[in-house]
């Protein structure tokens, strides 16, 4: 199918150049007033969840569909990315990669918070203070989308007694995706932000680091979460399966570690000169008239 640029709109077009000619483009000020230092305060957090809504609840007191939080990763960092290299990585041969989260000796310490649901009730809300404890008082906590806004709102909801401290935290919540849709395009993202997408092409080192997991998207983690908590299931298996699912979410949180040191880079390498990626201003875009786009078109060699 043969597409022309001119029968799109400003972002389609962008990301239709950025593919065609294989070039990643960034609105570097944007990027960087962002990512300011002034936009963000130590500790800095990384925080996912995962939850399920399943037609037949498995908790006490639910309804069907409604949606469960069954499981959090919080990782927290004392230094800010733009001061120091990576303190881990994943060795995608593997299947251990919270071996590399733990007791981080670099630059700064890197610490992992967790807690999976066990089946009881109880657990849920016990799952509530866990984070709230992992998280803190003060501190930006970086996310990827805004379902965590969200669940906050959820956890409000369900426990009164700790609503003004959910409350309190959505203050402090800082989302990366935003962040990458208003600053980055990129050919290997294929019009698409998820976190999967993203990773491997900012952060090259991490392409194919959920291959070799015994979870590895978010369905497989639902399908995981109610095998574990069938009677039928044996120990041995609800020990595997417990184990599948703590990773998966860690390597969640420590993706955003990695995805937000690998914008510092970008912006480092930008401004050095170097790197893949082309500087455009995206807001400039929409106002560029036919004749300028085609200028700009021309500017940027296809890629052979």
């Amino acid at each position: 199918v043969k597409i022309s640029g001119d029968a799109l709109t400003p972002n389609q077009r962008l990301n239709w150049l950025s593919m065609r000619t294989q070039t990643p483009l960034v609105d570097i000020e944007a990027l960087k007033a962002m990512l300011s230092p002034s936009e963000s305060s130590s500790p800095y957090y990384y925080l996912d969840f995962e939850h399920i809504n399943p037609v037949i609840p498995l908790f006490e007191g639910k309804k069907p569909f409604e949606t469960v939080i069954t499981q959090f990763s919080v990782h927290k960092s004392t230094v800010h990315p733009y001061h120091h290299e990576r303190e881990c990585d994943v060795n995608i041969n593997k299947t251990d990669n919270i071996n590399y989260i733990e007791n981080a000796t670099a630059a700064g310490t890197l610490v992992r918070y967790e807690y999976l649901c066990d089946g009881t009730s109880a657990s849920l809300e016990e799952l509530a203070v866990q984070l709230l404890e992992a998280l803190g008082d003060t501190g930006t906590i970086y996310v990827y989308s805004s379902n965590e806004v969200t669940q906050f709102r959820r956890l409000a909801s369900q426990y009164p007694h700790l609503a003004q401290k959910f409350e309190n935290l959505e203050a402090r919540l800082f989302d990366l995706e935003r962040l990458i849709r208003r600053s980055i395009i990129h050919p290997h993202f294929f019009g698409r932000t998820s976190l999967k997408i993203v990773l491997p092409a900012m952060v090259p080192a991490y392409d194919g680091a959920y291959a070799n997991l015994g979870v590895s998207d978010g369905a497989s983690a639902i399908v995981a979460y109610e095998r574990m908590l069938e009677p039928g299931t044996s120990n041995a298996e609800r020990e595997s399966i417990t184990a599948d699912l703590l990773e998966y979410c860690a390597l969640d949180t420590l993706s955003l570690v990695e995805l937000h040191r690998g914008l510092h880079k970008t912006i480092q390498e930008v401004e050095m000169g170097e790197g893949p990626f082309r500087v455009a201003e995206f807001q400039n875009f929409k106002k560029l008239k036919e004749e300028e786009w085609r200028v700009l078109e021309a500017s940027i060699s296809p890629a052979a």
